[in-house]
């Protein structure tokens, strides 16, 4: 828990900044839940601070390219538990390989590039503006203030090294381009229009690799997810062809008499709700065959073991769960992308057709 979580109460503080280099700006916040050796940062522990409807600005750091504020998105759930590929920067990281650790994530929603980016040089040409936000808050609040620059005598304002930080309303105001941002979400919210919109990069170039490392986790554990139902209905003498997508696999009997569409999900982490994009759930509801609903949680990565696919660590199997006649019910549904929990119960015996 952060000592002085000071903007609780406030509704008007709800705006946070992500200072990252990765690529995928606006899919989510993703980050380890502690640093190095076990220790608690507040870069990390922001995370559990952010809740539905908060705006994230993205400051985006890239070698060569002087770092600044390119975009923001909206947070459309709390932080949940989840795993994350990490490898520390700098010194910490010598010597040291990637390793899977517990994790905070938090989805966002309509990513949106700023018409020009606030940079680093904006930021020290406000300098004494900014300066006077922080003074007000400490004074007011004490510290820490979890502020999102430093200030030095020495060196000008530059930003935090930390994930995440709060960053003050009093801040966001002094600059047009952040208020018109939030602007263009509130008229969403207004209209009632759900966004689904995915991040989109702000710049093509390739980013850390902390996050590449990630995706592979990811693959890997939506691989062995999809293994183990295809064996499990393989071994019930049907036909398995395996799809993608809006289902993962495509079952029928010998006689072709009935077809059946599985949607597979997959989770390192003991599954109360998994996510489902609008095509799966619109694909769950047609009725004009079975979908089944499966859920293989607690896959173990085992880096000892090959990988299902080239270059992916290699994975332990999970619990599986299956349901079976399952439609999408609204009643169950949380518009993340869309959250599923899970009805009780589930059969992990024998599959009869």
């Amino acid at each position: 828990m952060l000592k002085n979580p000071w903007w609780q109460g406030d509704p008007s503080e709800r705006y946070w900044l992500e200072i990252t280099d990765r690529t995928d700006l606006g899919s989510d916040l993703w980050s380890p839940q502690k640093g190095d050796a076990g220790r608690t940062t507040s870069g990390y522990e922001c995370m559990s601070y952010v809740q539905p409807g908060d705006v994230v600005y993205h400051y985006w750091k890239q070698p060569g390219d002087e770092p600044g504020i390119v975009g923001a998105s909206r947070a459309t759930g709390s932080a949940f538990t989840s795993t994350i590929r990490w490898l520390a920067r700098g010194k910490n990281a010598a010597g040291k390989s990637a390793r899977t650790v517990p994790a905070w994530k938090v989805p966002l929603e309509g990513f949106t590039n700023l018409t020009r980016p606030i940079l680093l040089r904006d930021f020290r040409s406000a300098e004494v503006e900014i300066r006077r936000v922080f003074d007000d808050l400490a004074s007011s609040h004490g510290e820490p203030i979890y502020f999102p620059f430093r200030f030095s005598g020495k060196q000008r304002l530059r930003a935090n090294q930390l994930y995440l930080t709060k960053i003050p309303k009093g801040v966001v105001g002094i600059f047009r381009e952040l208020s018109a941002i939030e602007a263009s979400f509130a008229a969403s919210n207004l209209s009632g229009e759900l966004v689904l919109t995915k991040g989109v990069a702000a710049k093509p170039e390739m980013g850390g690799i902390r996050y590449q490392q990630d995706a592979k986790t990811r693959r890997a554990i939506e691989l062995q997810a999809v293994k183990q139902a295809r064996e499990y209905f393989e071994a019930a003498d049907l036909r398995v062809e395996v799809k993608g997508k809006p289902y993962d696999l495509l079952l029928s009997s010998k006689s072709d008499s009935e077809i059946i569409h599985v949607e597979v999900k997959g989770s390192s982490q003991t599954a109360v709700a998994v996510e489902l994009t609008k095509n799966e759930v619109r694909d769950s509801r047609v009725g004009e065959w079975e979908s089944i609903l499966v859920v293989v949680d607690q896959i173990q990565i085992d880096d000892s073991l090959p990988g299902l696919e080239p270059g992916l660590p290699g994975t332990r199997p999970g619990r599986m769960r299956i349901w079976r006649n399952w439609s999408a019910e609204r009643d169950r549904l949380v518009a993340t992308q869309f959250s599923y929990t899970v009805p009780p119960g589930g059969s992990p015996g024998r599959f009869s057709s």
